[in-house]
């Protein structure tokens, strides 16, 4: 497996928005960046002009396991046959099963289900295998997937006849085999992955999920456990919730507080309150969400003692969202302090919550800090927040920023952000950039302007809607729910 990196002379080819994902994605270590940009990779819309190669080089011959696994799922819905070349070659189970499973997310076709039920008799670990069961079970009632899954019911592992029970038991050809296994199989784990997903779990079942939850070495064992456990409400189930947020699997920890705030005690708002200090970002980000939905009053006054603590911009961003709720003027004073500041990443949170919550309040003050230079370091994403505001004063400083920058991702952004405004002048100042000296930026520009201006003609009710091709924030929720499902 030789790996080679491109230069960055070689990624100047490269459109300017798959440049910059490029240089992420190629980059060493993992972050919320490089995440996002492989969540965009694999986004619905396509994978962006140019980046495929380099997306198949990394998830076959990058000698980092965790970077393979990210491409490779990134690839899952265009390109299933390059998924399943990496299944069949790739040596770390991770990969192979983290690959399987990409692919269930849009339903296994007949041509993904054959391929991984070839590969299914010789893969020696469970786990891979079950992943393999998993994404043929996603094809559900198909008449193709009856004959692997009923295999794979008789299968040794109780991993792999739980991911048959639960795909037999969403049809109609199946649903009495999965009846039966929940009566007679030996294994615990089998009978409550089926309960649930026959909607039939008992205290009893709940009893055995929360055992296996909390002895499993297997973490999908220990996930689909929890699940199975948080399907219903009763006392049972709620002990079983408390002991979730104690577990070593972060992904249940998060999930664990979503579940439990809606009971909403006291017992339970200082259970999810000592969350706040988790080791994992997105259990800290669930936690103050949580707090905030049971009870405001108490939970600002705790933000507010916290907030300069916290060292995620993504959870600060959740604790200033509760501020907001309560008091704006605060709320304006902590995101100020914040943009004036030096942590960019901090800058850009504070900067989509002021434009999101405030919209025509947060230009003026995105405007003086501005032109006061503290914006700087995030020029690149300034637009798109300004945009939500969709107003004359929002273009005026949409077009201050192309007029203060060079840098191409800086215009591509602008061009995006006058797109999404769709009016209010955001044509004129579209325009100015069909003159640009990169080919790029005037092509994008032209089709800008030709969107702009082709929209407000045949939908004169809907001309200042926001129908932008690119949004940023469209982009990151897709990530989001990619990331945590």
């Amino acid at each position: 497996m030789v790996f080679n990196k491109p230069s960055e002379l070689e990624l100047e080819s490269l459109p300017i928005k798959s440049r910059r994902l490029a240089r992420i994605i190629y980059s060493d270590g993992d972050s919320p960046e490089k995440r996002g940009a492989f969540g965009e990779i694999g986004d619905y819309t396509g994978i962006p002009a140019g980046l495929y190669p380099h997306t198949l080089n990394i998830a076959k011959n990058s000698p980092s396991e965790f970077d393979r696994m990210l491409a490779a799922t990134s690839l899952a819905e265009d390109h299933s046959s390059d998924v399943l070349e990496i299944i069949s070659a790739d040596k770390s189970p991770m990969v192979k099963a983290a690959s399987a499973i990409s692919l269930s997310e849009y339903g296994a076709s007949e041509y993904c289900t054959k391929k991984l039920f070839d590969l299914y008799p010789t893969e020696k670990n469970e786990e891979v295998r079950a992943a393999y069961i998993q994404t043929i079970a996603s094809a559900g009632s198909d008449d193709y997937a009856f004959e692997p899954l009923l295999k794979a019911s008789r299968d040794e592992s109780e991993l792999v006849r739980a991911q048959a029970a639960i795909g037999l038991a969403k049809s109609e050809k199946g649903k009495s085999i999965a009846e039966k296994m929940l009566k007679t199989d030996k294994s615990a784990y089998v009978r409550v992955a089926v309960a649930e997903e026959l909607k039939c779990m008992t205290d009893e079942l709940v009893s055995e999920a929360n055992r296996i939850m909390k002895t499993a070495k297997n973490k999908k064992m220990q996930e689909i456990a929890f699940y199975a456990m948080s399907s219903i409400r009763s006392e049972q189930a709620q002990k079983g919730l408390l002991d979730a947020l104690r577990s070593n699997n972060e992904v249940i920890r998060w999930m664990a507080i979503d579940r439990i705030s809606f009971w909403n005690t006291e017992k339970i708002f200082g259970e999810i309150l000592n969350m706040t200090d988790d080791k994992y970002w997105v259990a800290r980000s669930n936690a103050w969400e949580a707090l905030g939905r049971m009870n405001l009053d108490k939970t600002v006054p705790l933000v507010l003692k916290k907030l300069h603590e916290e060292k995620e911009s993504f959870v600060w961003g959740t604790m200033v969202k509760l501020v907001v709720q309560k008091d704006k003027i605060k709320f304006q004073e902590i995101i100020v302090h914040e943009l004036e500041g030096k942590r960019p990443k901090f800058k850009q949170s504070a900067l989509f919550n002021l434009c999101y919550e405030e919209k025509d309040k947060a230009l003026p003050i995105v405007e003086k800090l501005f032109i006061e230079g503290h914006l700087d370091d995030v020029l690149q994403m300034l637009p798109y927040p300004i945009a939500q505001a969709k107003s004359s004063k929002a273009v005026e400083i949409i077009d201050k920023i192309i007029k203060k920058s060079e840098d191409p991702e800086v215009k591509v952004a602008c061009i995006d952000a006058l797109t999404q405004i769709g009016s209010f002048g955001a044509y004129d100042v579209v325009k100015t950039l069909i003159k640009d000296k990169n080919p790029e930026i005037r092509e994008m520009a032209m089709r800008s302007a030709d969107n702009i201006q082709n929209w407000g003609r045949s939908d004169p009710v809907s001309k200042h809607a926001n129908k932008a091709t690119n949004s940023v924030i469209g982009k990151l929720s897709t990530f989001t729910r990619k990331l945590f499902r």
